[in-house]
């Protein structure tokens, strides 16, 4: 299969960029022979390992689901609040103190939890909300298991008394 080669800006990785999209659920093998180092050091040739790539291929971006749904008025001052994706994903991707948090003239402090598929985020506020106080959920960056990212998404909610 016909590759391009490039380097990271470190000079010290190595990207392989196949000019097609994998077959699913196939194993590659990669062989570097002839890698120096800047000084002229050799890597033990060759140097082999092997992958197996998965059952499918995804190229669509992560879509989130909020409840309480975007508008949604007179919700608990204790709610739990969830964000469900169309497709599992990758926890080492979400950030909850930059992409994934909610707001309200300030970020509000919560635990976070991952159902054990990956496709629901929970926040859950550490103190009561304030009454009648609008409130936004950002879910502004994360990936999905296939590495592709999803949008900005917002939501946003009005607590009751």
């Amino acid at each position: 299969m016909p590759i391009t080669v490039s380097y990271g800006s470190n000079q010290q990785i190595l990207l392989i960029t196949p000019a097609a999209f994998l077959l699913p659920n196939m194993t590659y093998t990669v062989t570097l022979t002839g890698v120096t180092d800047m000084v002229g050091n050799m890597l033990a040739s060759p140097y082999s390992w092997s992958f197996t790539t998965g059952a499918s291929t995804s190229l669509t971006q992560p879509v989130p689901t909020f409840s309480p749904a975007n508008g949604t008025t007179l919700v608990s001052r204790n709610p739990s609040i969830t964000i469900t994706f169309n497709k599992p994903i990758n926890p080492l991707s979400v950030d909850f103190t930059n992409y994934v948090f909610l707001y309200s003239g300030g970020v509000i402090p919560t635990t976070a939890t991952f159902s054990p598929d990956y496709m629901t985020i929970t926040l859950t506020p550490v103190s009561q909300l304030s009454a009648f106080t609008t409130y936004y959920i950002y879910s502004y960056y994360v990936q999905d298991l296939a590495g592709n990212g999803s949008g900005g998404y917002t939501s946003s909610f009005t607590t009751g008394p």
